[in-house]
């Protein structure tokens, strides 16, 4: 009865939200759809309560959004390329990595991860264009060197790019792509996310799901199957290995303590989990264990320390805040499968925008401050990084890259 009642209630909901005709829904596939959605599980998420807004202060609002002309929408990571220039790389929503000089305001492509199309940056188009997501500078000679043999002698490796379609990649000062993981353990990744390096130069990838690619990371979300996993992958051997598997959407990742712990952002369960690496269960399998409990759907994660706070802080961006709708869709299956059936300009318009970027304690998970912006100017918060100067907050889904200074951003008072 609950169900029934759902269904037709979102339904209603979402013939009224859509800026289109009723005609132009595809009731004919909806059923189809129901059908190929595997069954979803419930669950139960831990609520973590955030001080009101207007208790907090007004940070994410006051932003600085920039680079309005260059950034394809949906996407805007990035990466500081040269500290003493002020260049950048930004990794596109239009599979490309825009190569930005941060005194000038002006970016020129620098390499595309797939497919040159008039069309890239349409969502239907990202297997084809391309879309890179994670990034990981190599800044040292040792770091390089790892990857010279990849490419020829007269090309310098540069960066690594996850890109959720094409796998793991090399970039080289050229501009040059070498493709270096596609499959691991028999399974293709199909979901290529996040990137860190370990001292030892060991890289860990995140592979988001094996049954739903980036393009339909809503269906992905609602339904919160644990088909994740994370990978660990050596450059100088080509050895990959399965790390720790079915995860509910494993996204960013961070090492702490020597790189003994893995810290791994659980979107859909609005968790970070913590791996001790240099153990294993009586199973042989590594022990998941929770790093702290969030009010909202972490993306990505970036540890720094903080010189006016005298900590190290876990950055983490969140996509929205938590709400008693989310955790209502967490208990009803079939409400959530029904949401995954509507057109995604509409489910977009069921979930309010919401800016949400936490600070965390590295070391115990606790909530140390929380940015808000109820107004939704500055949401879908993906991640952070800084320069000397400024903090940059990239976005998933906004066409622009907000700008706040880190003295500004660190003047709050810690918990």
């Amino acid at each position: 009865m609950y169900y029934f009642a759902g269904a037709v209630i979102i339904l209603v909901l979402a013939s009224l939200f859509s800026s289109t005709n009723n005609s132009d829904f595809p009731w004919s596939s909806l059923g189809y759809r129901l059908l190929s959605i595997d069954p979803f599980p419930s669950f139960e998420i831990e609520k973590v309560e955030l001080p009101s807004p207007d208790e907090t202060d007004p940070l994410l609002i006051d932003v600085e959004h920039i680079l309005k002309d260059y950034v394809a929408p949906e996407d805007a990571f990035l990466l500081n390329d040269d500290d003493n220039n002020n260049i950048w790389i930004w990794s596109m929503g239009n599979g490309d990595l825009l190569k930005v000089d941060m005194n000038t305001m002006t970016g020129v492509t620098f390499a595309h991860t797939g497919e040159n199309h008039k069309d890239c940056g349409d969502f239907h188009m990202e297997p084809r264009c391309g879309r890179p997501l994670g990034m990981l500078k190599l800044y040292t000679d040792e770091d390089r060197s790892r990857y010279q043999s990849y490419l020829n002698n007269d090309e310098t490796p540069l960066f690594l790019v996850a890109d959720a379609y094409k796998g793991l990649l090399l970039v080289s000062t050229k501009g040059g792509i070498v493709t270096l993981l596609t499959d691991v353990a028999g399974q293709k990744l199909f979901f290529a996310n996040a990137i860190v390096q370990a001292q030892d130069g060991t890289i860990y990838l995140s592979d988001s799901s094996s049954r739903w690619r980036r393009n339909e990371v809503l269906t992905e979300l609602l339904e919160s199957q644990p088909t994740g996993r994370v990978i660990s992958w050596v450059p100088e051997t080509g050895i990959s290995n399965v790390v720790v598997d079915k995860l509910p959407f494993p996204n960013g990742l961070a090492l702490r303590n020597d790189d003994q712990r893995l810290l791994i952002a659980l979107t859909t369960r609005h968790q970070i989990v913590q791996v001790d690496l240099t153990m294993k269960n009586d199973d042989g399998e590594k022990k998941v264990e929770l790093f702290a409990a969030l009010p909202g759907l972490p993306d990505n994660i970036h540890v720094t320390y903080v010189e006016e706070w005298k900590k190290s802080v876990l950055w983490v961006g969140t996509a929205t805040k938590s709400s008693a709708i989310t955790h209502l869709l967490n208990w009803y299956p079939m409400l959530r499968k029904i949401l995954a059936t509507l057109p995604r300009s509409i489910l977009m318009k069921c979930f309010k925008r919401y800016g949400l970027l936490l600070a965390l304690d590295a070391d115990t998970g606790k909530i140390l401050h929380a940015y808000q912006d109820p107004t939704g100017t500055t949401s879908y918060i993906a991640g952070i990084h800084f320069d000397k100067k400024y903090a940059y907050i990239g976005s998933w889904m906004n066409p622009f890259i907000a700008r706040i200074a880190k003295e500004k951003l660190f003047s709050v008072r810690v918990q």
